[in-house]
């Protein structure tokens, strides 16, 4: 419970101000700092794949030349693999990333997933 001993005394007008220029430039090396990860991360997706995985093997039996494969291209073929295995997360992140069109294709899957789920349910196998 709060008391008298508990609470911070004001900052006079002065220390206020004080206070909202630091804050001001700190805020500002953080927004700066963001956009910087951020360029730094969009440059490293576009930059070739130099060391082959199973994901650049799996692009390979995709028919994407080894010359055109892309970081970016290895994190989306990931998402779809760890999808394909079962990872709900994945699926939604690989659905986000799709954009709008994607909830009506997920409900459709979930849809597709429901219908067979039940049609090899035991009760529905002597039908």
């Amino acid at each position: 419970m709060a008391n008298e001993q508990n609470l911070n005394t004001p900052f006079s007008p002065s220390e206020a101000r004080e206070q909202g220029a630091k804050g001001g430039v700190k805020s500002g090396e953080v927004r700066r700092l963001k956009a910087f990860m951020k360029a730094f991360a969009e440059m490293v997706l576009q930059m070739p794949v130099h060391q082959p995985s199973r994901f650049s093997q799996f692009m390979d039996l995709m028919g994407i030349k080894k010359t055109e494969q892309t970081y970016a291209m290895v994190v989306v073929v990931k998402l779809v693999i760890r999808a394909a295995d079962g990872a709900p997360e994945d699926y939604d992140r690989l659905m986000q990333l799709l954009g709008d069109d994607a909830k009506q294709q997920k409900e459709a899957v979930e849809a597709l997933l429901k219908e067979k789920s039940q049609s090899t349910s035991p009760e529905n196998l002597g039908k």
